[in-house]
């Protein structure tokens, strides 16, 4: 029948009959190649054309995506200008004052290197 010995075997379970190789392969091309049923509720979607790919996988406008990178960037460029005043005198309750000049430095660098992909968009 020119199949492998496992797929035979699969066969077999699924009734295949062994006593000769003409009612084995009428069985096969009765049996083999039938689906499960298809999901009734799954072709109910496809007809009302819920589910559509096309739709699912659909682009949201630049000017969108923009005002939502803009309101995450704004939340976090406000964060790291506030950081040094509220951390400073945790980092190093000692001097506070070398603390705030040094997370400055730090959160200006931050900023420095923000600027240029901030203001491409």
């Amino acid at each position: 029948m020119g199949l492998r010995a496992s797929y035979v075997a699969k066969l077999v379970r699924k009734g295949m009959p062994t006593d000769s190789i003409a009612s084995a392969s009428r069985w096969r091309q009765e049996n083999t190649g039938l689906r499960a049923p298809t999901d009734p509720k799954s072709v109910g979607r496809q007809i009302a054309g819920e589910n559509d790919p096309a739709e699912t996988n659909s682009v949201i406008p630049l000017s969108a995506a923009r005002d939502l990178a803009f309101r995450g960037y704004d939340t976090i460029l406000a964060r790291v200008l506030l950081l040094p005043e509220r951390t400073a005198r945790h980092c190093n309750p000692a001097d506070p004052h070398t603390a705030i000049t040094l997370l400055n430095s730090e959160c200006t660098a931050i900023l420095v290197d923000a600027h240029p992909l901030y203001a491409a968009w």
